[in-house]
């Protein structure tokens, strides 16, 4: 739809090329957390992408996203020549955390007037590291694109919790959260 788009063009785009792509030497060198950008900068000239040649243009290893400018072109070139992946529900994962109502309220909300629990968009202010683990697994497991964990971050919803104020706020660190999880993947691993 029109929103999953938009973040595109915002750049939650996180190539995932699995088939047969391989780092020389070694995938577990690329791997590590630790590299520094000069050892990135060396990395990014042994990626090898076997086939899929055609994503070293697009892709800036070391801000570890698509080239901004370059993302909807990325995504047609993309399309045409395989299915992309979509990131899976949001609401399942978010269950498998058993997050209680102070989860939901954190600091910011702590004095709020009316029950949080369950407005699983305003994690993305109370507990990111719960919704960035979400989407770093959705990557790890093959997706080509998340999308922000915004379901319900319009005033509309969100005057069920009457949060409507904060909706601007929520949408923008959505993306914020969902940007850095696609960078950490593709700086990670840049081969897929």
């Amino acid at each position: 739809g029109r929103h999953s788009w938009l973040r595109a063009r915002m750049g939650l785009v996180c190539p995932s090329h699995i088939d047969d792509v391989s780092v020389v030497p070694g995938k577990e060198e690329l791997g590590q957390k630790e590299k520094d950008l000069n050892t990135m900068s060396e990395a990014k000239s042994k990626v090898d992408f076997k086939g899929h040649e055609w994503v070293r243009k697009y892709v800036d290893l070391e801000a570890g996203r698509v080239k901004p400018d370059l993302v909807e072109e990325y995504l047609h070139e993309l399309f045409k020549k395989r299915i992309a992946v979509l990131d899976g529900a949001m609401g399942t994962m978010i269950q498998g955390y058993k997050l209680e109502e102070q989860d939901f309220r954190g600091e910011r909300f702590k004095e709020h007037k009316h029950p949080l629990k369950g407005n699983n968009d305003i994690l993305v202010l109370t507990r990111p590291d719960v919704i960035s683990a979400i989407h770093e697994k959705y990557y790890r497991a093959g997706a080509d694109i998340c999308e922000t964990n915004t379901f319900n971050g319009t005033s509309i919803a969100q005057s069920d919790y009457h949060m409507e104020p904060i909706v601007y706020d929520l949408n923008v660190e959505a993306v914020k959260v969902a940007r850095k999880a696609a960078s950490k993947l593709t700086k990670e691993q840049p081969w897929k």
